[in-house]
């Protein structure tokens, strides 16, 4: 399994552990890896990315906004979470994404 795929299943069984129920769009290569639900909490759309170095360095601009675009049509909030290699799970909000 690749290391983005394991990643995702991580992510969602952390979520699930929290009471989330987790929908996975593997393989869809659209802006959304795991849609998240949670009574009571505003729906998560998140995007999963393992690279090295900075989180932003295959989620440019252009993913970014896709992803805050289908989130906020579906009332969504967009997340993401990224897990470096040997590095711990680190959680951005879109508000904290660079512009560029």
């Amino acid at each position: 399994m690749a290391r983005g795929t394991r990643r995702e299943h991580q992510v969602r069984a952390l979520l699930e552990a929290d009471g989330w129920i987790c929908l996975r769009a593997a393989g869809s290569l659209g802006p959304i890896d795991i849609a998240a639900l949670k009574r009571g909490v505003p729906p998560r759309f998140i995007q999963v990315k393992s690279d090295r170095g900075t989180p932003y360095k295959n989620f440019g601009p252009r993913s970014r906004r896709e992803l805050v675009q289908v989130a906020h049509a579906a009332g969504a909030e967009p997340w993401l979470a990224w897990w470096p290699p040997r590095g711990l799970l680190v959680w951005h909000h879109s508000d904290a994404w660079p512009a560029r």
